[in-house]
Parts: C-alpha cells; structure tokens; sequence
C-alpha cells in the first residue's frame, strides 16, 4: 500500500471518527431520560408522565443513585464506542492542556452547616477537587473507593475538597447523600451557581477530578477515577516531588 493510499484511508477513517462524535454525545445525553423510562416516568413515545411539583425526574433518579454500590467504569457497549470515547477524550485533553499551570478560579460555596469554603483556605496544600452529584451512579460507586485513597493519604499535604454540582432544589438530595455515605474530605455545594462553575472547569460530565498545587495552580484537570491505580500513583508521584 502507497503512502498517499495510506493517507486516504487514514484521514476516511478519521473524518468517520470525528463526525460520529455528536451522535455519540447524544447517545450519552439518552441515559438520563432511559434511567426515567426504567422508572416508569417517561412514556415510550417520550411524553413524560406527571409528577408532583415537589417532584422531579432529577430528585428520583438521585434516591435510584444513592442505593448503587456498583463501581460504573464506562457507558460504553462495545469496540466503537471505546474508540469514540477514546476520540472525546482526546478532544478534552487538548481543551484541558490551556488550564495546566493556570491559577485555579476562584470559587466560593457553603457547606451544609452554611459555612462559606472559598478555594484560596486551601492556598499552600495540594487539592483534589472531586466534582459529583447526587444522580450520578458513577460518583455513588467512587465514594468508598475515594475515602480510602483519603485514609492513605492522611499524612501528606492533601486535601479533598468534593463540590456537587446539584441544583438547589436537589439540596436535600444532597445531604442526604453526605448522610448515608459519607463520602471524603470536605463538602460544599455548588447549587444556583452550578453553571458558572461548570463553565470555569469545562465540566460536561462527573465524576470527574481535578488536581491543583500548593501554589494554586492547576496540574490536573481530569485525574483517572479512583478505580484506576493510575490515580494514587499518580498523586503520590506529584507529593513526593514537593518533599
């Protein structure tokens, strides 16, 4: 095979790749609404059966999360997927190299007890910012594993700092998660300022981790879940660096 032929191939199949990209983000967008099928709240045809105005798919599917212990390493089906998954991630990683050895935005929200956490009380200490939500069966199956990496890293100058980013009307659903699992480090929700803050990390999915320095720079923008030994090998490699 000619390497102008290789090319063509190379580049066709490529083009096919990046093209599929907004099929495969729907696909993923379709979970939320088959979660509410399986629950009996959407109708096949797509109408959504009615719901009390205390209630919303958002807080049942949160109580659905809640009771998983699974860990949900990926959504993906199958070979393609894996390779569209791969290609997205690829695209993310280039978006996320701009934030690398940027000052981490500023951000401010209050823990349950509506004690204010501002980002800087942590100025001198590695963070790892743990984004999640409280609908979020991945975040539930992570928790455990996060408290342990947490019990590992004890001794180091570490801290965990867990933002949900569920809506203020979740709030309840929130603290309800905190109660029952009791996952890591310190907890503050982002609540009505969820977007603004989604936008300042390119949050499009959770869980997701984040890592800044002692200096308040960024140096990780999508840590490997906690499943992956890469995670803790990958913490302790930038601790020891700084002893």
């Amino acid at each position: 095979m000619n390497k102008q032929r290789r090319i063509f191939i190379i580049g066709f199949l490529s083009g096919i790749i990046i093209a599929s990209i907004p099929w495969y983000y729907q696909t993923k967008n379709m979970t939320h609404q088959l979660d509410a099928m399986y629950l009996g709240l959407v109708n096949p045809d797509g109408s959504i059966n009615e719901l009390n105005d205390s209630l919303s798919i958002e807080k049942i599917l949160a109580d659905e999360a809640i009771k998983n212990n699974k860990i949900i390493k990926s959504e993906s089906q199958g070979a393609f997927d894996n390779i569209l998954e791969s290609t997205e991630n690829l695209l993310k990683n280039n978006k996320y190299k701009e934030y690398i050895g940027k000052t981490v935005p500023e951000f401010e929200f209050k823990n349950r007890h509506g004690k204010s956490i501002n980002i800087k009380d942590f100025n001198g200490q590695w963070i790892i910012i743990d984004v999640w939500a409280s609908w979020c069966k991945p975040c539930m199956g992570d928790i455990e594993l996060m408290k342990s990496l947490e019990k590992k890293l004890a001794d180091k100058n570490i801290v965990f700092l867990g933002v949900s980013i569920d809506s203020e009307n979740l709030r309840e659903k929130w603290i309800n998660v905190l109660d029952k699992r009791n996952p890591s480090g310190i907890q503050i929700l982002a609540g009505n300022q969820n977007n603004n803050f989604k936008q300042k990390f390119l949050i499009e999915t959770v869980p997701r981790y984040i890592l800044i320095n002692p200096d308040g720079k960024i140096v990780e923008m999508d840590l490997p879940r906690p499943y992956d030994t890469e995670m803790e090998k990958t913490l302790n490699n930038y601790l020891s660096s700084t002893k």
